[in-house]
C-alpha cells in the first residue's frame, strides 16, 4: 500500500511539472530570423545586423559607441540603455529603403518605457531625414508606417512591409 501511495505521489508530481512547464522565451535573434524569413526579399538589403551573441571583434558586435551613433547621433563611450537589455538583435536598413527591425528584450518590465523612448528617437531620426534619401515608394511603405511596439519584456521598432503581420507573428512566438 505504501509503495502504491509513493508511486501515485511521484506520478502526480511529474504531471504537475510537465503541465506547468512554461513556453521558453525566444531569443531576439530567433525572432529576427522569423521576421526576415517571413518577409524575405520584401525587406531589401540591409547595411548590418547586430546581435547580443556576437563577439567583440565580430562585424555583428553592437558597441556602445555604435549604439550611441545610431540612437543619439553621437559616439558615446557608454550608452547606459544597453545595460537594461538582456538580449537584442538589430537590422539596419541600407540608406535607401528604410526597412529596419530593432528587437530589444529588457531585463526588467520597469525598463520597457525607457527602451521605447530610445527606439522612438531612432524612429524620429528615420522620419525626419530628407525624403530624397529614400526610394520614393519605400518612404511610405517602411519609414512613415514604422512603429515602436512592445510585448511583455520585448520592445520593437518595426519598419517592415506589413507591421500588422509582423506584430501578429511576434505575438504568436512570445
Amino acid at each position: 500500500m505504501r509503495g502504491i501511495s509513493f508511486a501515485l505521489i511521484i506520478a502526480l508530481m511529474l504531471v504537475l511539472l510537465v503541465g506547468c512547464n512554461p513556453k521558453a522565451e525566444p531569443t531576439a535573434e530567433e525572432l529576427m530570423n522569423d521576421l526576415t524569413g517571413y518577409f524575405g526579399n520584401e525587406l531589401h538589403s540591409c547595411r548590418a545586423i547586430y546581435k547580443k551573441s556576437a563577439s567583440e571583434y565580430s562585424s555583428s558586435y553592437f558597441s556602445h559607441r555604435l549604439a550611441g551613433l545610431i540612437y543619439y547621433g553621437i559616439k558615446l563611450e557608454k550608452m547606459w540603455e544597453l545595460d537594461l537589455l538582456s538580449d537584442y538583435a538589430v537590422r539596419l536598413a541600407d540608406d535607401e529603403s528604410g526597412s529596419e527591425i530593432h528587437i530589444f528584450k529588457v531585463r526588467s518590465r520597469s525598463d520597457v518605457d525607457t527602451v521605447e523612448k530610445l527606439l522612438r528617437k531612432r524612429l524620429e531620426y528615420l522620419q525626419n531625414r530628407s525624403v530624397y534619401i529614400y526610394i520614393p515608394e519605400d518612404y511610405e511603405k517602411y519609414v512613415m508606417s514604422a512603429q515602436v511596439y512592445s510585448i511583455d519584456r520585448y520592445v520593437f521598432l518595426l519598419a517592415t512591409p506589413d507591421n500588422t503581420a509582423a506584430i501578429k507573428l511576434l505575438k504568436n512566438k512570445i
